[in-house]
Formats: structure tokens, C-alpha cells, sequence
């Protein structure tokens, strides 16, 4: 049903990021709501019972069962957030500010997204929020600078012109921001999991 919900408001909407904004803001309340102890959901312990029988037959599952299921859940939704919601809310933003890279049309000579640029950002983005995400998880926050430094090293020379600078360096500020926001929920989640196990 909710999935359904999330198509038809995409269909519907003109800006497409704003509404899977929206659909995440809706996701992340139905979860909390429905994993919250006022509604008490159990689990089908014929399924576990059955799991645990073929622990005996396949060395996988007797493996899988040491894993902190918790713990990777909330790493994993982390990293889900950096890798695809977090570059939407960027996305966002830059439209909301007339950050968009542009370049002239050859046909009409209008000013129009240049989307080989627009979607190398996007790539660029998402590597670097992946390697802060993992750095900060790890506490080595010297990789920060690093990642930085060395955007910044490569696109040397088209930093000369402003708007190109401002859309480069807005960008990397909100994507290092919100990769570092992520990855210190993500800890405090996980500190949180330790205190109750």
C-alpha cells in the first residue's frame, strides 16, 4: 500500500525530489509508529523455529546467526540514506537555489542543465558520502580533508568560474555535512543497541 502511495504521489508531483522527500518523511514516521512499544507487533515463531532447524543443515545459517541483526539493520539503513535520500536532498537544494550546472544549447542558445556534469556530481557525491559515512562509523575523521582536498586538487581549473565554484563547493559542504549527520545518528543508534543488549 505504501509503495503505491509513493508512485502516485510521484506521478502527481511536478518536482520530483519534493515528493520523495515527502514519501521518506512518511516512511520514516510509519516505521517509528509501528515499531514503537505502543503497538506491540509479534514476530511468527513457527518461522524462527523452522530457521533454527536448518541451522543445522546449512553452515551459512549457523553463520548468520552470530550476526547482530540490530546492529547491521541500523549501519545498513544508514547507508541506504547516504547512498540515494541524502543526494535527493541535495538535489533539492541546489534547485531551490539556482545551483543547477547549466550550459548553453548549440540550437536555441538558452541556458539548460547540463546533465553530463549534473549526473558526474551525482556519482562524485555519493562516493564521497560512502567514504565519510565509513570514516566517521570508524572514528577517522582526518579522511574528511582528504576527500576534500582532493576534489578540489581535480576540478582546479573550473573553479575559475563562480557559479561552477559555488555549485561545486555548496555541494561537497551539504553532502560532507549530511554524510557526517547520518553516520553520528547512525553511532548514537548503536551505542543505543549496546545499552539495551
Amino acid at each position: 500500500m505504501n509503495n503505491v502511495l509513493f508512485y502516485w504521489l510521484e506521478r502527481k508531483s511536478f518536482d520530483i525530489n519534493q515528493s520523495r522527500l515527502l514519501s521518506l518523511l512518511i516512511s520514516v514516521i510509519l516505521i517509528s509508529v509501528f515499531f514503537s512499544e505502543w503497538i506491540s507487533l509479534d514476530f511468527n515463531q513457527n518461522l524462527f523455529e523452522r530457521i533454527k532447524k536448518l541451522e543445522k543443515c546449512f553452515l551459512l545459517f549457523s553463520a548468520m546467526r552470530k550476526i547482530n541483526w540490530l546492529e547491521f539493520s541500523i549501519t545498513l539503513m544508514g547507508f541506504g540514506l547516504v547512498l540515494n535520500e541524502v543526494n535527493i536532498l541535495i538535489r533539492y537544494q541546489f534547485r531551490i537555489f539556482d545551483l543547477v550546472p547549466k550550459k548553453v544549447d548549440e540550437n536555441s542558445n538558452n541556458l539548460i542543465i547540463d546533465q553530463r556534469e549534473y549526473n558526474a556530481g551525482r556519482i562524485i557525491g555519493i562516493l564521497e558520502r560512502l567514504i565519510i559515512y565509513i570514516a566517521v562509523l570508524k572514528n577517522q575523521f582526518a579522511i574528511i580533508g582528504f576527500i576534500f582536498a582532493a576534489k578540489a586538487f581535480t576540478r582546479f581549473k573550473e573553479l575559475d568560474e563562480r557559479k561552477f565554484a559555488e555549485y561545486v563547493l555548496i555541494g561537497t559542504l551539504i553532502s560532507i555535512l549530511l554524510a557526517i549527520l547520518v553516520a553520528l545518528i547512525v553511532k548514537i543508534l548503536l551505542n543505543e543497541t549496546q545499552n539495551i543488549l
